[in-house]
């Protein structure tokens, strides 16, 4: 019925194939072939845009859903830590710190008070020599401090590098009361002035010195960091909380002088008297229940992230004043700022700006060359020069936020 010529049965285009055959074989006109191609033409170009606009639509109802989806969880995670904020912190968990502090310095002072008497009498130093030993060993407790503060406002957070410190203190005071009963105190009551102890071994003057400077080492970073570490028990938001750290404060070095006066006063008594080992116990006791007060309100306590190491932002500050020193600075609500509560320093919240370092505002004036990129190393904002060069009155002013 139908003549195939072998060279359309060799064609392997299927189009090409139904072209030839319906055409010659089925005799249809060319006319309607060539409206079937038109048609196909004119659908493919329907379709393709078609595709294209459900495809763009469909992105679009992707973003929004998105969009919303980042609104719904942020209100979400507000209200999340609303609500930590309100059942976290607050002057009963402050409390503990308090009585951690008192108990710190107890330990502490039970030690520092009476050091250069127990040089000269249990370790036969003179006079001169057991003071510069002091005085060095007193030099490595203000060091450490900064240390301390650094780490806590850096990396480790205050609450992670407290309890480091507490650990290495309790360590340093248990390491003193092994020595001394052990090694140093022999025979027994000796140092009292009147009873002359034997000549120490070089192991038990050895455990001595490496206690001490623990000692040293975990009060001084414990110290400054305890106390901000307080004062993150207030929240920011609450219009009284200002007053509260201040009077926190004042909480704070009433405890620091209730355990110095406990010390300087009893246990210096015991340990002039001869009983050194029992005055180290009792400073050892009193660091450990220091620890386990401060561990206890761990679930409860309120955190504050750390700020990361800020040496890198007050190199910002300083390269982007110098690039712009030929710049006129801008008025203190004309300097570059982000939005919202929050400041670009990760983990702390904006402060008011300080006339203090007014040839700095250059780093946070805005130039037409920081309109299409926003380099740190160029554009600084208020809040980045003021938090890491603080001034003297921001530091004793509790109304400036920090």
């Amino acid at each position: 019925m139908f003549s195939k010529s072998p060279l359309r049965l060799g064609n392997r285009n299927p189009r090409h194939r139904f072209s030839t055959i319906a055409r010659d074989d089925f005799n249809i006109p060319e006319d309607v072939t060539m409206s079937v191609t038109k048609f196909r033409i004119r659908f493919c170009n329907i379709t393709f845009p078609l595709k294209k606009l459900l495809h763009t639509n469909g992105k679009k109802k992707l973003s929004m859903a998105a969009h919303e989806t980042r609104i719904i969880s942020s209100r979400e995670e507000e209200a999340v830590n609303k609500n930590e904020r309100k059942n976290s912190g607050g002057w009963s968990y402050a409390s503990l710190l308090l009585v951690n502090q008192g108990l710190a310095t107890l330990a502490f002072f039970g030690v520092s008070v009476n050091l250069v008497l127990f040089l000269t009498r249990v370790l036969d130093q003179d006079n001169a020599d057991a003071a510069n030993n002091v005085s060095k060993w007193t030099g490595t407790v203000y060091l450490c401090s900064l240390i301390g503060a650094f780490l806590s406002d850096s990396y480790w957070g205050r609450y992670l590098t407290c309890a480091v410190f507490q650990l290495i203190l309790v360590l340093g005071l248990g390491l003193l009361s092994f020595a001394s009963w052990l090694f140093l105190i022999n025979p027994a009551g000796c140092g009292d002035g009147t009873k002359i102890c034997t000549h120490s071994s070089p192991v038990g003057v050895g455990i001595f010195y490496l206690s001490i400077y623990l000692i040293a080492f975990g009060y001084g970073g414990h110290q400054p960091t305890i106390a901000t570490f307080g004062a993150d028990q207030f929240d920011d938001s609450n219009p009284r909380a200002a007053y509260l750290k201040a009077t926190f404060f004042c909480y704070f070095y009433f405890a620091l002088n209730v355990g110095s006066l406990f010390s300087n006063t009893i246990l210096v008594y015991y340990e002039d008297s001869g009983e050194w080992t029992l005055g180290f116990l009792v400073s050892l006791g009193s660091a450990i229940l220091a620890l386990l007060l401060y561990l206890l309100g761990t679930s409860r306590y309120r955190y504050v992230k750390p700020c990361g190491n800020p040496l890198p932002r007050v190199g910002q500050v300083f390269v982007a004043a110098y690039k712009k020193w030929d710049v006129m600075p801008a008025t203190a609500d004309e300097l570059y700022e982000v939005e919202g509560t929050e400041s670009a320093i990760k983990g702390s919240r904006k402060i008011i700006h300080s006339d203090d370092f007014k040839f700095l505002d250059r780093a946070a004036t805005i130039t037409e060359d920081d309109i299409c990129g926003k380099d740190p190393w160029r554009l600084c904002t208020r809040s980045h020069y003021n938090r890491n060069l603080p001034s003297n009155r921001r530091a004793i002013d509790p109304k400036i936020k920090r």
